[in-house]
């Protein structure tokens, strides 16, 4: 008999010539050793003899790469099947191309470009009425806004309303001491510059604390910012230029989509580059304005560090960091012109502010502005 023939299903009894169930195992020697019982089983060599035995074992063949596609934890030999392909992708799920059976990122994640969809479609395709439905889906029904509920922001010098004379920019002056109370953007001093404010609306026209709406009329201009305090989900509107300020349309009225600016329009205006670190803007000029409905506060809300984010896919999201220094405290650090062109050493307010009234100097340190400043460049605001 050919020991050879043995295979892996079935033990075999090894007799002598006589094939004597007695003579067993007699006589026989493999490898000068007799042979006491001999079995191949599943393919592992489980032979006992009187010395040891000589079959070494296959093993389960396989992939034994965990980062490979097909790794196989069961496997005790590799052979070389490693697949390392087919489960690689993109695994950003805000990428256009993101794929949830990938494992494995391979750098080829594809994302929207400002102002286009992931098919390449201009979102200018958006309605105006579209941007307010998906806010109101948010922030609860859009009130009837107007400039006629605004309340004017004073100007004066020495507690005596003043009149300024008209400019490109309005009537108005870049000379912070022409007022007791200056803006802290545009002009310093201004006239017939109007802020609004309306409490949220739940659908059953109950109030909503948690949402509120600021107007801001100016140069005959209409603009809204809705602003969800618990989530920092805030929207931005405008009406179209030569709008009517005073009675414009509500979502579902017609002529909507005429009155106000579709949202592709209204973020090309880059309300962010002002807005990026907190949904409203405070300046002495529009803090001396207190609420109606509570004096104690201001007319603007203060958010100090709550959330924020921007709602719609025109508007690139809020560019942010967590800065480490007393300035932040008080200060949400923005990406402005005059902070990227005042001098390091520098440590008092920006002009035109300069000379308004004498700023604490703060203790930040050279270094840091720096870092805030290089920070600033790579956002690309321009």
């Amino acid at each position: 008999m050919d020991i050879h023939s043995i295979n892996s299903q079935t033990v075999h009894r090894v007799r002598i010539a006589n094939n004597s169930p007695t003579n067993e195992l007699k006589g026989l020697k493999i490898m000068n050793k007799t042979a006491v019982i001999l079995a191949v089983v599943l393919g592992v060599c489980l032979v006992s003899t009187l010395n040891s035995c000589k079959h070494d074992p296959v093993g389960i063949p396989g992939c034994t790469d965990a980062v490979a596609c097909n790794y196989d934890p069961q496997a005790t030999t590799d052979d070389g099947s490693c697949d390392f392909v087919s489960c690689s992708g993109c695994t950003d799920p805000t990428a256009c191309n993101y794929n949830p059976n990938s494992i494995s990122d391979d750098g080829s994640c594809i994302f929207e470009e400002f102002g286009y969809d992931c098919d390449g479609n201009v979102m200018g395709m958006r309605t105006a009425l579209d941007h307010a439905y998906e806010c109101e889906s948010v922030l609860g029904p859009l009130p009837r806004f107007s400039c006629a509920d605004a309340v004017e922001v004073p100007s004066t010098l020495n507690g005596i309303p003043q009149t300024y004379p008209t400019t490109e920019e309005g009537n108005g002056s870049s000379d912070p001491s022409d007022c007791d109370h200056p803006w802290a953007f545009g002009m310093a001093c201004q006239t017939g510059n109007k802020v609004g404010r309306y409490n949220g609306l739940n659908t059953d026209g109950s109030e909503n604390p948690d949402v509120v709406f600021m107007t801001f009329c100016r140069d005959g201009g209409l603009g809204v910012i809705g602003h969800k305090f618990s989530t920092g989900e805030t929207c931005f509107f405008s009406i179209v230029d030569e709008g009517n300020p005073i009675n414009s349309p509500i979502p579902g009225e017609n002529g909507y989509n005429d009155a106000w600016m579709s949202p592709s329009v209204v973020a090309a205006d880059k309300c962010q580059n002002c807005h990026m670190a907190s949904p409203f803007l405070h300046s002495p000029a529009v803090d001396q304005l207190t609420n109606p409905d509570n004096p104690t506060e201001l007319l603007v809300p203060l958010t100090g560090n709550n959330p924020y984010s921007v709602i719609g896919a025109e508007f690139p999201q809020l560019h942010t960091t967590s800065i480490q220094n007393s300035c932040t405290s008080c200060h949400r650090p923005q990406c402005t012109q005059h902070f990227e062109n005042y001098p390091l050493d520098e440590l008092t307010m920006p002009p035109p502010f300069q000379n308004a009234t004498d700023f604490d100097h703060s203790t930040i340190s050279i270094a840091d502005r720096q870092a805030i400043r290089d920070w600033c460049n790579t956002l690309d605001l321009n």
